[in-house]
């Protein structure tokens, strides 16, 4: 072969074919070389990661070989308004934004952030490569973490971070930048209102009639509860599983339960409990009915 007329050609490893060529290749490089188990592990989890030269027309003969890195996923700074704030921790049992938004598949920054935009909420949260979450508050006295925990690519775009493992890579609205953070605490008193007390609800039987849903469920806080519950005209007001707000004209007291049973915080207020899932937080005003034993 004239060497003018030679040219190098790449090819993607193909498998046990390729095996035997690949360690002969780098054993002639090595001081020491490495077991079979050890090209094996990185070759069948990584194949498009080695690219094998051989020169062409006679593609036959191998003349050596390239392991290529992959890049790790980047953050994005800045979507429309949303600004990433970090990296912060997460739990499913105490998540830092109420929402889950499962609709968002394959999921990419821009398709999270356009979601929790369209909902009108102030934050946006990427998990796991392929968790979208929402929210106007961070939830549950979750805590800034290093980033490199919120490394893992997006199902929609693997150059992009979308959080990790119990990681969440969180982005704030600018235009709402008032968001709240924990830990909540047991509001006593608002303005006429008192607490009572924590009970447990029945589904079947609502200890308080009226749900007030004109709330939006991502908007929930006390004042808001109670304020609505009064310009109703109720002089009792509960709230339930961090966004549910219950009012109504009845006779107190319930009979109550532990009071770290209502440790929800609430959905729009993260520093403010809000009831728990199945327990009323329960408040009253001076024209409530009480009865006597």
């Amino acid at each position: 072969m004239e060497p003018s007329s030679a040219t190098i050609g790449y090819r993607q490893y193909a498998g046990d074919r390729d095996l035997q060529t690949v360690i002969e290749l780098i054993h002639s490089e090595l001081s020491e070389p490495y077991v079979v188990y050890t090209y094996r592990y990185f070759l069948d989890q990584w194949p498009q990661l080695c690219l094998i030269t051989h020169a062409q027309p006679t593609s036959d003969i191998s003349i050596g070989i390239g392991i290529g890195g992959q890049a790790t996923p980047r953050n994005v700074l800045l979507y429309k308004t949303f600004l990433n704030i970090g990296c912060w921790s997460d739990d499913p049992s105490a998540r830092l934004l109420h929402d889950f938004e499962p609709s968002v598949n394959p999921l990419t920054v821009q398709s999270c952030i356009d979601k929790c935009d369209s909902l009108g909420l102030a934050l946006a949260g990427l998990e796991f490569g392929q968790e979208c979450f929402c929210g106007n508050a961070i939830l549950n006295d979750q805590q800034l973490i290093p980033r490199a925990n919120c490394t893992t690519a997006c199902t929609g775009n693997a150059k992009q971070a979308c959080g990790g493992a119990g990681a969440i890579n969180l982005y704030l609205n600018l235009l709402k930048p008032f968001v709240t953070l924990g830990p909540p605490f047991m509001v006593t008193r608002f303005k006429q209102w008192k607490f009572l007390e924590c009970t447990q609800d029945d589904v079947a039987n609502r200890q308080l009639p009226t749900l007030m849903d004109s709330i939006p469920h991502e908007q929930m806080s006390v004042q808001r509860c109670l304020d609505a519950c009064a310009a109703g005209g109720f002089s009792v007001g509960a709230l339930q599983f961090a966004q549910e707000c219950w009012c109504g004209n009845v006779a107190l007291p319930f009979p109550s339960v532990d009071q770290a049973k209502c440790n929800s915080p609430c959905t729009d207020e993260a520093n403010e409990f809000c009831g728990g899932p199945g327990f009323n937080q329960v408040y009253f005003l001076p024209s409530a009915n009480f009865t006597t034993s």
